[in-house]
């Protein structure tokens, strides 16, 4: 291609008095119109023109009007010097067309393309700007504007090669020092695993007080008698019977109960139900019994509204089965507070942040009937559903009307008495009567330690 006559290109720096005719949209039929342009990167390179390598085309861009003077070659100068090319006059528009095309995905795949490009991939991108720019441009321009773009694009995979080369060179570095650091976590885990065993005592070494005390260090008694007794409360299950109605019979022993209830709680299991096992049977005074089971989790599936339902329905007997309450006092409430009605309960629970239904009930201590006239404020009780909400009640206190009270707990205990148990009277009060004067220290000691359960966790107002 490219044997017929050419029209003279300017070439350097200096102006021109030739004028070019301006770009048009008309096409000349002639034969090189009809000649395919999609000819490979080696047959076009082999074309006679001045541009055959890198140096030679670096050189024609340098003395070319198409580039500044002194300016380096970069992925924007090169672009640039392709929009330049289209500016010269004589070239058909579709030449210039194609050109500001290329120039365009060459500035659109330099933004997104990263610099640690593959060989591969630069190899790629170099055979499809070349054939690209040949297609469009060889059939229609000079030679001297094929060198230009031949030489603006040989820079840049120059420079694109070079940074593949560094970015080998940084991870084989990295790599060298995660070796170095694996090594030498290596030698610290030795350091401190001697140390650990030259800090063990050896036998016949003398070992401090304090170090005898930390090893022997242990629970005290009241605290692990309260622990005790609030881990024995979870496991209970209090069954209370209806007024008026009786759940079984004086002469029925608790083995026979015992019986009954496991015939009940194994007519009532599912495929989650946990393995319930019955530890023991209280009964109480009222006719009803607390059921103590081996685990915790048998009594939490048991207290499930759902659960509860199956098994009194199982039971066949005129019982329910009682929630745990938590009751604290809260002292001098206005007297015109509603605490009856529910509605007043959920706005105390939003004013307080907690939980929707964590306060049960709420009743005054003394009857409406015996206020005074002038009285304004009185004692009141709440019951809650949630430990963990009466506990932070006592703790931070309560606020009610924009108002903060002072809570305290109910120090009142329920009364478990058996049958064997004389009415009105607490087990401490008849230890005091009815034993010698020097095991009613022992009494004395055991109420102690139900203070201090008490302290630890809250004893609910009605067993379960």
């Amino acid at each position: 291609m490219a044997t017929g006559k050419t029209r003279p290109t300017p070439v350097g720096t200096g102006s021109t008095n030739i004028r070019a005719p301006t770009p048009t949209n008309r096409i000349r039929a002639s034969h090189r119109n009809t000649v395919s342009l999609l000819l490979p990167r080696g047959e076009i390179m082999q074309q006679e023109y001045d541009v055959k390598d890198k140096e030679s085309g670096a050189a024609f861009l340098e003395k070319s009007p198409f580039c500044r003077t002194g300016e380096p070659m970069t992925n924007e100068s090169l672009i640039l010097t392709i929009l330049h090319i289209t500016q010269y006059t004589g070239i058909p528009r579709i030449v210039i067309e194609g050109l500001r095309a290329v120039a365009l995905l060459l500035e659109e795949g330099i933004n997104n393309t990263p610099t640690t490009a593959t060989e591969l991939n630069i190899q790629q991108i170099t055979d499809s700007l070349s054939t690209s720019l040949s297609a469009h441009v060889v059939a229609n321009l000079t030679s001297s504007l094929s060198a230009h773009v031949v030489a603006a694009i040989s820079p840049q995979v120059a420079s694109i090669l070079t940074a593949s080369e560094n970015l080998k060179t940084n991870v084989d570095e990295i790599t060298k020092f995660k070796t170095t650091l694996e090594e030498n976590l290596k030698d610290i885990k030795d350091i401190v695993d001697n140390a650990s065993q030259s800090a063990k005592p050896q036998p016949g070494t003398p070992r401090s007080y304090s170090t005898v005390v930390q090893q022997n260090a242990q629970t005290p008694a009241p605290i692990s008698a309260a622990l005790a007794c609030a881990a024995t409360r979870d496991r209970q299950i209090l069954f209370d019977l209806v007024p008026g109605s009786v759940l079984f019979a004086t002469e029925v022993t608790s083995a026979e109960i015992a019986t009954k209830m496991k015939q009940v709680f194994t007519a009532s299991q599912s495929d989650d139900t946990p393995d319930i096992q019955i530890k023991a049977i209280t009964r109480l005074c009222n006719g009803g019994f607390i059921t103590e089971l081996t685990t915790t989790e048998a009594a939490k599936w048991i207290r499930t509204l759902e659960n509860r339902l199956k098994i009194t329905n199982a039971l066949d007997l005129p019982a329910t089965i009682k929630e745990r309450r938590f009751s604290i006092i809260v002292p001098f409430l206005p007297i015109a507070s509603n605490i009856e009605d529910t509605a007043w309960l959920c706005t105390v629970e939003e004013e307080n942040n907690m939980t929707a239904g964590a306060i049960e009930s709420a009743n005054w201590i003394k009857p409406r009937q015996r206020w005074t006239p002038t009285q304004r404020v009185a004692h009141a009780i709440f019951h809650f559903a949630d430990p963990h909400s009466a506990n932070n009640t006592l703790r931070d206190g309560i606020y009610i009307g924009q108002e903060k009270l002072h809570p305290r707990k109910d120090k009142r205990e329920p009364h478990r008495r058996t049958y064997a148990e004389p009415a009105g009277k607490t087990i401490a009060q008849m230890s005091a009567t009815h034993i010698a004067p020097s095991t009613a220290l022992a009494a004395t000691l055991m109420s102690m330690l139900v203070g201090i359960g008490n302290a630890l966790s809250l004893s609910p107002n009605v067993l379960g």
